[in-house]
């Protein structure tokens, strides 16, 4: 037998008895002695009828008998499990004993008895070899001294005849023992292997989701310092540029926004797997951010002249969630869309009450799926594999991330396709939900009612005065347009006038 680690056999076995093997042998010894009782009842019959002359010894043998069964069944199996096996086994093997002498030992048909005691030892109970070679050594010594104590002849052929098959029988019993125990205990230490390792991969996976957080992190700082003074520069701060340099701060402004969104889409998935996210619902209106994502996507999807229009009602109910989160889905939804649908194409979202909360559709004419690939479009890092998707790059985390966001808020988010060429809608179920009971962030109220946190309101002012778009708009509409510059580049420097701030 393998001991793990530096446990050696006995170290094992005391641990195996102490974490499961009580519990199996209590469980063993319940079995075994209803089953064993209910033999006793079954017995007392054979005796009357067999035995006429010996039945009240043999009623009294099984009476006592059966009070020790009862003493094991109700108590001693949970306090002392070990004896037990012990007391059981013997109690019965001595009774057949008694009964094999009292009916003529050397040629009695109770031997039998003893051989089925023998052969249900290791089928019905945990015993080690050691206990088995008490109790059938023992019970076969007790038989074997039979000529001895039983008066007149003695008909040896018989004798040796039962004496071989009990002491076959007993060997046979101590042996399966030994076997059996042996499994019981390798099955053990193979299973604390198995949960060693368990806890130790768990431990490298966190260090993993740990080292990665960081990574990001460190990665997130340099980038965002990095698109401060790209800013700046395409803005004039630093003087006028020319039309050519700012095609080229626009380019990089653009490609740092996209990785920007990829860093904080690794962020998310590495805490969701940490179970780190925390959300903090807020009341949305579902319905009006969706609206909004439609009207931000709509140039991108002009210019590639894809039709992108919004059905829904006029007002749908108000849901609890983390502000981000929907933003985050729509956005991964409507560019994935932008993604694989050809010019001239169309993209609908709609949007409609359901008993389950919101009910939100991405409709689109694109390539479509095949039937066995719908459901690994939210695997994460998976891509469907076919020609006339993967000319298109990406890293396979932004549908698995809208459903890792979908599931933490209680909803559920599924795809649909005809076929290749069909296109494919995706249809997002949004809970109510129950707001958070505190809120972190300043509210600000607006005339119309609707809540907005301190960020949010001032980024809709500046909207209202028509300034330029925010960070975070150009932010958004940079994961939009990734897909669909993707297409419009053929790995030639691009042209500065067709490059627009945030495309």
């Amino acid at each position: 037998m393998r001991a793990t680690g530096s446990e050696t056999e006995s170290e094992l076995y005391r641990l195996y008895w102490s974490e499961v093997g009580r519990d199996r042998a209590a469980a063993a010894l319940g079995m075994t002695a209803a089953m064993a009782l209910a033999l006793q009842v079954a017995f007392i019959f054979l005796d009357r009828f067999a035995y006429p002359e010996s039945f009240p010894f043999f009623l009294t043998m099984r009476l006592t008998v059966n009070a020790a069964l009862l003493a094991i069944l109700w108590r001693t199996r949970f306090t002392h499990p070990n004896a037990s096996m012990l007391a059981l086994s013997l109690s019965v093997g001595l009774e057949i004993l008694a009964m094999t002498y009292a009916t003529h030992a050397p040629t009695s048909d109770y031997y039998v008895g003893l051989v089925i005691l023998f052969v249900g030892m290791p089928v019905l109970l945990p015993m080690s070899a050691t206990q088995a070679t008490w109790v059938c050594g023992l019970v076969t010594a007790g038989y074997a001294v039979a000529p001895l104590a039983v008066p007149g002849p003695i008909p040896w052929k018989d004798f040796i005849i039962h004496l071989v098959f009990l002491v076959s029988g007993s060997v046979e019993s101590v042996l399966s023992c030994g076997f059996l125990s042996r499994v019981r205990l390798n099955e053990f230490a193979q299973r604390r292997e198995i949960e060693r390792a368990r806890d130790e991969l768990k431990e490298l996976d966190h260090a993993k989701s740990r080292f990665t957080a960081n990574v990001h992190h460190e990665l997130r700082t340099p980038l965002t310092l990095t698109l401060a003074p790209i800013e700046s520069m395409m803005s004039g701060e630093f003087g006028e540029v020319s039309e050519l340099q700012r095609g080229y701060l626009k380019t990089m402004h653009v490609n740092a926004l996209r990785l920007l969104k990829l860093i904080n889409n690794l962020l998310d998935l590495a805490k969701i797997e940490s179970q780190q996210l925390e959300l903090h619902r807020r009341p949305i209106e579902a319905g009006r951010l969706a609206e909004d994502m439609v009207a931000g996507a709509r140039p991108l999807a002009e210019r590639k002249g894809i039709e992108l229009s919004w059905q829904g009602a006029e007002r749908l109910p108000t849901v609890h969630a983390d502000p981000d989160a929907p933003e985050k889905v729509f956005t991964n939804l409507i560019g994935n869309s932008l993604k694989f649908t050809d010019p001239g194409g169309r993209i609908t979202v709609s949007g409609e009450e359901s008993a389950e909360g919101i009910h939100f559709g991405v409709a689109d004419t694109g390539v479509g799926l095949p039937a066995d690939q719908v459901d690994r479009i939210f695997d994460r890092f998976a891509q469907v594999d076919m020609s006339a998707t993967r000319r298109h790059e990406g890293t396979g985390i932004g549908l698995s991330l809208s459903r890792e966001l979908v599931e933490l808020h209680g909803g559920r988010i599924w795809a649909e396709s005809e076929g290749l060429g069909h296109g494919t809608r995706i249809h997002l179920v949004i809970p109510r939900g129950e707001p958070d009971a505190a809120a972190d962030e300043e509210v600000v109220a607006t005339e119309d009612g609707r809540a907005f946190s301190a960020r949010q309101s001032f980024d809709a002012i500046g909207a209202e005065l028509g300034e330029e778009a925010t960070i975070s708009e150009e932010y958004r509409s940079a994961e939009l347009a990734r897909s669909v510059e993707r297409w419009e580049r053929s790995g030639e420097r691009p042209d500065p006038s067709e490059i627009q701030t945030g495309a």
